[in-house]
């Protein structure tokens, strides 16, 4: 069956090098228990890289339809999940958990390489990844659709060892930061595109808009958080 939305785990720790590796397995674990796996494809675990340092662990399950149509209000004291991040973390730790709904997917109808071809077929994360999320300008979501398909993931894909965007929509979201005890209030985008790469030589290059409607875009958004990260490990694939 196909992935119709993530569920996005975005860690702020201090903790470093084998402990946030470490980190992201015990929450991967944790979590799992909280669903049903069979209705979950993939998980996967990310450490950032490059860009800004806010999230520098990320945790990404892959949610068929019907885990994405009975997750649990991620606001509902009943989740428990500050109590799991508490007993399972440091107590300097923030934390977003955001559920996605899925908008598009993109990639070439033939891969250039064929280790990326064997990506693609397996159904399993690239290496390499920029995660770009934005919050569009008051009544510009269109233009901001149509930007990424008529000419963005275009241009993307035509990058060195692209394998495939994914686009989506949020659908709810639930902020805790364990160092002041209480929910945060950061503005957290409500749309996300995840590009993956084969090779973390590339990414840098997406990162530069080439265009008069990449600037227009750019200029307008009311925020852009865009950050690379790398594959950490992975269980399943995206087609179960």
């Amino acid at each position: 069956m196909a992935t119709h939305g993530i569920l996005y785990i975005g860690i702020g720790t201090v903790a470093s090098g084998p402990a946030l590796v470490d980190l992201g397995k015990r929450i991967e674990l944790q979590l799992s228990k909280l669903f049903a796996l069979k209705d979950v494809h993939l998980s996967a675990c990310y450490t950032q890289i490059a860009q800004g340092e806010k999230q520098p662990l990320v945790v990404v399950y892959h949610l068929e339809k019907t885990a994405l149509e009975r997750f649990p209000n991620l606001n509902d004291p009943e989740f428990q999940i500050t109590e799991l991040l508490e007993t399972e973390t440091s107590p300097n730790l923030a934390a977003e958990m955001r559920l996605y709904e899925q908008i598009q997917v993109y990639q070439l109808d033939e891969a250039r390489d064929p280790q990326i071809e064997v990506i693609i077929k397996g159904g399993t994360p690239g290496p390499y990844a920029i995660f770009a999320a934005i919050e569009p300008a008051a009544g510009t979501d269109n233009d901001l659709d149509n930007w990424y398909r008529q000419e963005h993931l275009g241009l993307v894909s035509e990058v060195g060892g692209f394998i495939r965007s994914r686009r989506y929509k949020l659908r709810e979201l639930f902020t805790f930061d364990l160092s002041i005890g209480q929910q945060n209030e950061n503005i957290v985008p409500r749309y996300l595109a995840i590009h993956e790469f084969q090779n973390a030589d590339y990414v840098g290059e997406t990162l530069t808009p080439p265009t008069v409607w990449s600037a227009r875009i750019l200029k307008s958004v009311r925020h852009v958080d865009l950050s690379v990260y790398k594959l950490l490990n992975f269980l399943g694939t995206r087609d179960g």
